[in-house]
């Protein structure tokens, strides 16, 4: 059920309704995905809001290990994922980072 902090009735009368107080908390996914495969590779679960450090600690410790071969990996715009650090240990380990064109979610292969 959806969390709803306004009601509505006719004017001048009261809403008498019990309301839980309880918004669920948000629950987020981040993975990859090898073209031309279709299934999702290195898939983590985080509650709340991605930032810099908890994309990094994914990007080396999850993604990394999972790309057995040279790979060019293909990643949007977002602030975290346009950090040097990123490609640096892409690259060490024989990996690309390609960025997208900005605003351009359609050119993103796991959009579809």
């Amino acid at each position: 059920f959806f969390y709803r902090p306004y009601a509505y009735s006719k004017k001048g009368v009261p809403v008498k309704a019990q309301i839980s107080g309880r918004k669920y908390q948000r629950i987020s996914l981040v993975a990859a995905q090898i073209q031309g495969k279709g299934s999702l590779i290195a898939p983590m679960t985080y509650c709340g809001t991605m930032d810099g450090s908890l994309f990094e600690a994914w990007f080396e410790q999850m993604l990394l290990p999972e790309l057995t071969e040279r790979s060019v990996i293909i990643m949007d715009n977002a602030r975290f994922h346009r950090m040097a650090v990123l490609t640096e240990m892409a690259q060490k380990q024989g990996h690309k980072v390609l960025p997208l064109a900005p605003y351009s979610p359609e050119l993103n292969p796991i959009e579809k």
